[in-house]
């Protein structure tokens, strides 16, 4: 019995994958130490019904086991001290703080909660993926899963 053109394509295929050595995926490829660094995310808003630019400048910057997100621009004024946790997938921020130590921001709200996701990152062949999670600067509408934060030098 003769084997058709698809049995042998497939028989080939088949002997290729098991001699190719797997291949890991970006995240699993870069240590933790490949996420610190610093990251920025400028959000345009639009302009307001004044003609005034609605512009906010998000600065992430990571290092082993804390980080520091501070977050300027139109009616923006705020510093977040997070903490980090790398896994498998990417980089989990969470919400520690505001610098003095405290859990309400500067005008006494208690916004987020301590522990709670702020939003995490991971690598893909795009780029680096935002999913947001308790802290969100996107408007109601557009995607919590995005290009959002890009590596930046100093």
């Amino acid at each position: 019995m003769t084997k058709t053109a698809c049995e042998w394509t497939a028989s080939a295929l088949a002997a290729i994958a098991m001699l190719t050595p797997a291949t890991p995926t970006v995240a699993q490829a870069a240590g933790p130490g490949a996420w610190w660094g610093r990251y920025v995310y400028e959000h345009d808003g639009g302009q307001t019904a004044g003609g005034s630019g609605i512009a906010v400048t998000h600065v992430l910057n990571l290092k082993k086991g804390s980080c520091r997100l501070e977050a300027s621009g139109f009616q923006t004024d705020e510093t977040i001290v997070c903490r980090t946790r790398v896994d498998r997938t990417g980089v989990v921020v969470s919400f520690a703080g505001y610098p003095g130590g405290g859990t309400r921001n500067k005008y006494g709200v208690a916004q987020y909660r301590p522990g709670g996701t702020l939003f995490s990152m991971r690598r893909t062949a795009k780029g680096v993926m935002t999913t947001w999670g308790d802290y969100s600067p996107v408007e109601d509408g557009q995607p919590r899963v995005g290009r959002y934060f890009r590596p930046s030098p100093r």
